[in-house]
């Protein structure tokens, strides 16, 4: 037999000086009385900007919006967006990732994005786009 497993274990926080704090982010839901249409956002800002010991700064968040337009389910849309930034010295490098996922009566449609900045230079961007059959199963 086993010893029963320890408890987890988490190393100390690295120190960091808050440079920029978040905005705490925020959840909303938007609703067109109009088309019938509403977006639920998650808006997380993780803690606005940071530096470490080393010197160098970093910060991310994520927006996700989920939408509908009632009585519509092939309207159904989810956009994503993620960021990072990280800094130092005269060095920042940005990236910013997107996906969206939207669907028709046979398939789910996925397109991501990946985008790399140096220095506000883009360095690298590539676009995929995926299908995936509804079958149900």
């Amino acid at each position: 037999t086993l010893r029963p497993l320890d408890p987890p274990e988490e190393p100390p926080a690295l120190p960091a000086e808050l440079v920029r704090s978040g905005s705490g982010g925020s959840r909303s839901v938007r609703r067109d009385l109009g088309t019938g249409r509403v977006e639920l956002v998650f808006d997380w800002d993780c803690g606005g900007r940071s530096r470490l010991a080393n010197g160098v700064e970093y910060e991310d968040t994520s927006v996700t919006t989920y939408a509908i337009e009632e009585g519509r389910p092939l309207t159904a849309r989810v956009d994503v967006e993620n960021t990072s930034v990280f800094a130092r010295e005269g060095l920042e490098i940005a990236i910013a990732a997107r996906g969206t996922m939207t669907c028709d009566a046979d398939d789910f449609l996925v397109t991501s994005t990946l985008e790399v900045a140096e220095n506000g230079v883009r360095a690298f961007a590539r676009t995929w786009t995926h299908r995936f059959p509804r079958d149900h199963g």
